[in-house]
């Protein structure tokens, strides 16, 4: 399982570094997700499972539904379009920078104090992720609350 989230974290770190432009990004300014909890959000959806490929409504390995990727700005990957919508939301979603940024969009038409803590942070994040936007400020499956809570505390140690 750490082997997945190591590979995650330097990939991610090695393309937001080299590959910028490669992929209509979300400007690195208005990144709100820290590198730590999306790489949490990760672990907690999925173990960081990078080949998970699509299950059902749900693609890659932070489990995106095309509305969220929508969303989050439809970002593609250099040679698709969005002629094919389907095929460019899933190979966008299983490409973990392109899901990585998608995510940096959504949340940040969407962030907000889900939990009224008055800060805005990867509990927040975490809830707009599995429960949605305007449903972030109810209960989050006790095993997913559990799973990154574990995961937060780790990274901040």
């Amino acid at each position: 399982m750490k082997n997945h989230i190591y590979t995650f974290l330097f990939s991610y770190l090695a393309y937001m570094a080299v590959v910028e432009g490669q992929i209509p990004q979300i400007n690195s300014f208005n990144k709100v997700v820290s590198l730590d909890c999306l790489e949490c959000l990760c672990e907690t959806i999925s173990d960081c499972n990078l080949t998970l490929g699509c299950t059902g409504s749900t693609c890659g390995p932070f489990a995106i539904t095309k509305p969220y990727w929508q969303h989050g700005g439809q970002l593609i990957l250099r040679g698709d379009t969005l002629d094919n919508e389907t095929q460019a939301f899933e190979n966008c979603c299983n490409d973990v920078f392109c899901a990585g940024d998608t995510i940096q969009g959504y949340m940040r038409t969407f962030k907000q104090d889900c939990n009224g803590d008055g800060v805005i942070d990867c509990y927040d994040f975490g809830a707009i992720h599995t429960l949605g936007p305007y449903g972030c400020k109810g209960e989050v499956p006790q095993w997913y609350g559990s799973k990154l809570r574990r995961c937060i505390e780790k990274s901040h140690k």
